[in-house]
């Protein structure tokens, strides 16, 4: 991510909100904050607070010396060749992240690790994992919901065990998670933390 801002004669860009928050409070964006709870983000250049602005993909800014700025695009997504069947699309998809996975691991020379949620996107990694043939290990946290049983069941499926995230953390490794997710993510996940402790845990077990 890429974020500017203009505050009185000042153009700054970062790669994080940290760097920003020298120059003044950051103050809550009230259309942001409701697109943020109805859908999930903010919408285009909008991040959730006031006059603090993320880049948009494909796209460079030129900012001139009055203060005004030029967005350029310098690419667009090309229209899909041909019409497929869902089917035919699922292959292609599965194909290209079985080859992306099998490509890391070669670059990484040992076992992968992977954070299951039991969510959707951990099930569609893990099951390219296993297609792949590559070597790699699982890790989770136990949320003490449906989501748990779902995991277990998939690590006795392939047959492998599963690393637990501990479930009691000391208070500042807490707050450090939060500070650092709230600076690194946009505000996203200040209080997401069960995802931030698994990751984490990945890094430390790699």
């Amino acid at each position: 991510m890429v974020y500017w801002t203009q505050r009185s004669t000042m153009t700054m860009v970062s790669s994080n909100l940290a760097s920003l928050r020298p120059y003044g409070e950051f103050e809550f964006d009230p259309v942001s904050v409701f697109q943020f709870l109805t859908i999930g983000y903010p919408l285009r250049e909008r991040t959730l607070f006031k006059n603090v602005f993320a880049q948009e993909p494909c796209t460079c800014n030129v900012f001139l010396r009055n203060g005004d700025r030029r967005k350029q695009r310098y690419y667009a997504i090309p229209e899909r060749r041909k019409k497929q069947s869902l089917t035919d699309s699922v292959g292609i998809l599965a194909e290209t992240m079985q080859e992306s996975l099998s490509r890391l691991s070669r670059l990484a020379n040992t076992p992968l690790f992977l954070g299951m949620t039991g969510g959707h996107d951990s099930r569609v990694i893990l099951n390219s994992l296993v297609r792949a043939g590559v070597d790699f290990e699982l890790i989770r946290w136990d949320e003490g919901n449906f989501n748990d049983k779902v995991v277990r069941h998939l690590s006795r499926l392939i047959g492998k065990p599963l690393h637990v995230v501990p479930k009691h953390w000391k208070k500042s490794d807490i707050q450090q998670i939060k500070r650092w997710g709230f600076e690194y993510s946009d505000g996203v996940h200040s209080t997401h933390t069960g995802f931030l402790q698994l990751a984490k845990t990945c890094r430390s077990a790699g």
